[in-house]
């Protein structure tokens, strides 16, 4: 236990900026506020002690392997950890069960599926299902491979304990899923064309002459035009 404390997470890779314009447009960015749906997870999940759960280092893996299990691609999807069996991880209290071993995992899953995407939804529950089981929704389980990508993850961070090593990798595990929605803010990348400098300058131009000699400014305008139309 005290080795798991001892571990510190790897650093988080800046993101990748992104180009802000092109030869004719630019990109502008706008936050706007989406409902989002929410799938919780409750595993329970063998070889790891509850005490253990709670390390930020075996929460990034259990997190890490949680999201390769149902194979999150997207960066923008989350998976997190939130409670230990019913009591938040930040929560330093122990939670009313007695055995320190086998506990509830419960985790958010989050894929950008909007709220009103209910096939979207379901195709995710099934994916955590199929993770974890190993069987779809409603199908006999024969083992997931959940407790498999929790295991590399964990001899890569170096805390892979006895306990989960010995853990099978097909062990039968039953979760339950509920689905909530939430608010989440999202930034929005829309390309504007670039205005015409040149039609800009035609306009500052335009716009002095017009207020310093109206009648003039006119006259040498429509000049102007008319010889460019003849050539």
């Amino acid at each position: 236990m005290e080795q798991l404390l001892a571990k510190t997470l790897a650093p988080t890779a800046s993101p990748t900026p992104l180009s802000t314009s092109t030869t004719d447009t630019t990109v502008v960015e706008t936050e706007v506020e989406v409902q989002v749906q929410v799938v919780k997870a409750d595993v329970p999940f063998p070889g790891v002690t509850a005490s253990q759960a709670r390390t930020p280092v075996m929460r990034g893996v259990l997190e890490t392997a949680f999201k390769a299990a149902i194979g999150f691609t997207d960066s923008k999807a989350s998976v997190i950890l939130t409670h230990v069996d019913g009591v938040a991880v930040e929560d330093r209290r122990r939670g009313r069960r007695l055995v320190d071993a086998d506990p509830v995992l419960s985790f958010e899953v989050e894929a950008n599926v909007a709220a009103s995407d209910s096939s979207s939804a379901d195709k995710l529950k099934a994916n955590i299902v199929q993770a974890v089981t190993g069987s779809d929704i409603g199908g006999s389980s024969s083992g997931g491979n959940l407790v498999a990508f929790v295991k590399v993850q964990a001899a890569k961070a170096g805390v892979l304990t006895p306990e989960l090593k010995a853990t099978a990798d097909d062990v039968k595990i039953a979760p339950v899923l509920t689905t909530t929605t939430k608010t989440k803010t999202v930034v929005v990348y829309t390309h504007k064309k670039k205005r015409d400098a040149t039609l800009d300058v035609q306009n500052s131009v335009a716009g002095v002459g017009v207020a310093l000699f109206p009648g003039t400014f006119m006259f040498v305008l429509t000049a102007v035009l008319s010889w460019n139309e003849a050539f």
